[in-house]
């Protein structure tokens, strides 16, 4: 879909502010001048993982990933990631969208003998992946999906079996980051729930372009498009605005987080971490409570 607009806006030279939409291959045509990224790409989304996987001593990891574009991208960054760490990736398989049964997956990474499975996933697949594992007595020692993980509906549609589950996330509610107290109260107030990182990701984009516009002093479309290619702005979000000659995010910081006893509970850098360590090895199914 910002594929799509982005194409547009190009045509019609619009600034872009991609604030649900990752993939590197937005950016690189080279060719782009009005698109900019908000948060990191897919390839870096599971950095922290794989650093825990790598500290934790873990050796050998299995990616799966949707057949779409942007879980593709988070699994092949991740086997990149994984290789430079140097971690032996001993399966990479795609299911098809919408799957509905991915009993036969899970039993290729069981006999893989991964250690670390990763999933290039959204929530659907990624509630889907945690039953069935369940189903088929399968538990890695670390578990992590993109996106679905960090979702609060995660959570609550899994209850306990959520637990020690992994996922990268781009924001989180308990940030010290400029304003993020008061985007979260006035979020719950206005909704009646706790706000995940795609909403946190859409009002960093508006704060990028209220800033943008006020720097600027006014709605001049070429004044607001230099602005943001070399603006570097605190948002919400971890780290920075700040964006590559392609328009690409590099100044954003990937957070990890863990499921701990029905709570999503923030992993990862440990600068974030608020003092909260992961818990490491995800233990059988037939040992949990």
């Amino acid at each position: 879909m910002t594929q799509a607009v982005a194409n547009v806006a190009e045509k019609y030279r619009y600034p872009l502010l991609s604030a649900g939409a990752s993939a590197s291959e937005i950016w690189s045509h080279g060719d782009r001048r009005y698109t900019f990224g908000v948060y990191s790409i897919a390839e870096v989304y599971f950095t922290g993982v794989l650093e825990i996987a790598q500290r934790a001593g873990y050796r050998t990891v299995a990616i799966v990933s949707e057949d779409t574009l942007f879980p593709k991208s988070t699994a092949q960054g991740a086997a990149k990631l994984a290789r430079e760490k140097g971690l032996q990736v001993v399966l990479e398989e795609q299911y098809p969208a919408r799957v509905s049964d991915v009993s036969s997956l899970i039993q290729k990474v069981k006999a893989s003998g991964a250690e670390v499975l990763v999933g290039g996933s959204y929530l659907p697949d990624a509630l889907l992946i945690t039953r069935q594992a369940k189903d088929l007595d399968y538990s890695p020692k670390l578990l992590a999906f993109s996106v679905g993980a960090a979702m609060p509906d995660f959570g609550e549609a899994l209850g306990k079996d959520a637990d020690y589950v992994f996922g990268p996330s781009m924001w989180e509610p308990e940030l010290t980051t400029p304003g993020n107290q008061e985007f979260v109260r006035e979020y719950m107030a206005m909704h009646g729930r706790e706000p995940d990182y795609h909403s946190a990701t859409g009002y960093s984009g508006c704060q990028v372009l209220e800033a943008a516009v006020k720097a600027v002093g006014s709605l001049d479309r070429e004044r607001i498009r230099d602005w943001l290619a070399s603006a570097e702005l605190e948002t919400v979000l971890p780290g920075k605005y700040k964006v590559d000659a392609t328009g690409m995010q590099i100044g954003h910081e990937v957070l990890t987080i863990q499921w701990q006893n029905g709570n999503k509970v923030l992993v990862w850098p440990p600068k974030y971490a608020q003092g909260a360590s992961y818990k490491l090895p995800t233990p059988p199914w037939s040992q949990r409570a």
